[in-house]
């Protein structure tokens, strides 16, 4: 991806040049800056699988259980475990440190944050539901099949294919993932992918690889989003340019759609 920077994308005309005036910072205003950031990494790692006695107790406090009978399933939500909470909490620490007050600048903000993104929890509820729809009615299965019957062997390189197709529709990596991560999964039980394998001394589930496909692949389509080239216009004062940034991320985005798929290809298959 370097190398076609380097011969195929040329340097704007001196009159489009922006120059941005260089700041030195030192040490504690770059961690003060990062402590959101930092807080939140460390948070979501202490509550995980990497420090268990920590992980069970928040797994097993403050836990809602609802039963789904029409799919005979519990649903759970640990108030305390999910990683909403580790966002939470270092978003508030993090503030603090950077001199944000809590009850006037930080509370405010959140309640600007929850307005602005009204329409987006919509939207991923929306997604979520749709995707527990396709997955109990069958519906995903059926997909799966209809693509590992057209493609055969094969699928796997056109598995980060399927990811980045869910975020240039979506605008969302995440929703993406909702939407295909099951179909993934199904498809690689069709091709019989489930059993224990390596690649480079590596050792992992042959399922991981086309979940993984497609959360790599979903980044591919991140660079094609038109929602999130009109974010990235909007926040840059760059309103009408969205043709143009497609044009030139295109084809980092084709590349890495690609170099994921033949990697995939070939953990499974050849290595």
């Amino acid at each position: 991806m370097l190398i076609y920077n380097k011969l195929f994308i040329h340097d704007e005309s001196p009159a489009e040049e922006v120059h941005v005036e260089k700041k030195k910072f030192g040490l504690a205003k770059t961690l003060k800056a990062w402590s959101v950031y930092g807080l939140i990494i460390f948070f979501i790692l202490i509550s995980s699988k990497i420090v268990p006695p920590i992980n069970e107790l928040l797994n097993q406090t403050l836990v809602t259980k609802f039963e789904l009978p029409v799919i005979g399933n519990t649903f759970k939500f640990g108030w305390l475990s999910n990683a909403g909470l580790m966002i939470f909490l270092g978003a508030v620490i993090g503030g603090l440190i950077q001199g944000m007050s809590l009850g006037k600048k930080l509370m405010t903000l959140l309640a600007k944050t929850t307005i602005n993104l009204q329409k987006t929890v919509v939207t991923i509820c929306c997604l979520v539901a749709m995707a527990m729809l396709m997955n109990n009615t069958g519906m995903t299965n059926d997909i799966a099949k209809g693509l590992v019957l057209l493609t055969g062997a094969a699928f796997p390189f056109f598995a980060p294919l399927i990811g980045s197709i869910g975020t240039f529709v979506t605008g969302s990596a995440t929703n993406a993932n909702i939407l295909f991560g099951k179909l993934q999964a199904t498809a690689a039980s069709d091709l019989g992918l489930v059993n224990q394998g390596t690649f480079f001394g590596v050792s992992g589930n042959e399922t991981n690889w086309l979940a993984a496909a497609n959360c790599a692949g979903s980044e591919g389509g991140k660079l094609l989003s038109p929602q999130s080239i009109a974010i990235a216009t909007a926040a840059c004062d760059m309103e009408g340019q969205d043709g143009d940034i497609m044009r030139k991320t295109m084809p980092f985005a084709i590349f890495w759609i690609l170099m994921n798929g033949l990697m995939v290809f070939l953990g499974l298959h050849v290595i």
